[in-house]
């Protein structure tokens, strides 16, 4: 949205939300937090289903006939894709305009599936059948986040007629806030504290989501084996929420205490 807002190029996001309300964000930026009912298969997230957007006068809908919009980013291969057909093939009587249309992917749907349906019978095969037929046709061109995420994608496309792009955008570490340049003795003694450790501890960092998808059990694996099989005292700092954080909580307090610390969500970067 910064970004936005100094190339004066209009951008709005719609996300779910427990309430709707409209946040100027930006002179050039908007979000439409849309109510939305708790997902499925994981309560901290919300989703936007097909009555929000399918009929006349539905939320989406009008948020769609108030700005026109050139582009449509959908970010979501589970409710909201069926959106992109409807704008791709103009079925939606309440716009008269054809935007483009392009899915993001950040995560891999077979990945999903594994983790939170399980290693079914066949689950690899709904899964590519799904995304040949339900996903990767629905919009014009698709953003991944990684070359491995790109492979579903590409996958889905064989058989596909028509010239639909997939294009790898790397997100990444953001190197500006994470960076060696800001390293301060005096902030890494206030985190030591934390842990009761020595200036001699190695410090490890995890940024992100605690849900099943972020695989943090890898993470915690990776930190069991260098405090039993190194010489040196290992700690892990976690910065983040989600469903999972209390199992971790309890995992750390009984395998490894005072190794890991969890602060939770932190909003300002500069902290």
């Amino acid at each position: 949205m910064s970004g936005a807002n100094r190339r004066r190029q209009p951008l709005r996001l719609v996300v779910p939300g427990e309430k709707s309300r409209i946040e100027e964000a930006d002179k050039f930026a908007k979000i439409y937090h849309m109510q939305a009912p708790r997902s499925l298969l994981n309560a901290e997230y919300r989703s936007i289903y097909p009555p929000q957007f399918l009929f006349s006068g539905s939320k989406l809908q009008a948020i769609l006939a108030a700005e026109r919009p050139d582009l449509v980013e959908v970010c979501d291969k589970y409710t909201l894709n069926y959106l992109g057909p409807l704008l791709r093939h103009r079925l939606l009587r309440s716009l008269d305009f054809r935007p483009t249309v392009v899915g993001l992917s950040c995560e891999r749907m077979d990945d999903n599936f594994r983790t939170y349906i399980g290693r079914v019978p066949l689950a690899d095969a709904f899964c590519s059948l799904y995304m040949k037929w339900l996903y990767f046709p629905f919009f014009d061109h698709h953003v991944a986040n990684s070359q491995y995420t790109a492979a579903e994608l590409r996958s889905a496309a064989q058989g596909h007629l028509g010239e639909r792009g997939t294009w790898v955008r790397h997100m990444g570490v953001d190197l500006e806030h994470l960076s060696p340049a800001r390293r301060a003795k005096t902030q890494r003694s206030g985190l030591l504290e934390y842990f009761a450790a020595s200036d001699e501890s190695v410090l490890l960092l995890y940024l992100g989501r605690l849900v099943p998808e972020k695989n943090f059990s890898l993470l915690f694996d990776l930190l069991l084996y260098l405090v039993r099989n190194r010489g040196r005292d290992v700690r892990l700092l976690v910065v983040g929420d989600g469903i999972q954080r209390k199992h971790w909580e309890r995992e750390s307090n009984q395998r490894i205490p005072r190794r890991v610390v969890f602060l939770g969500h932190i909003q300002d970067r500069s902290l």
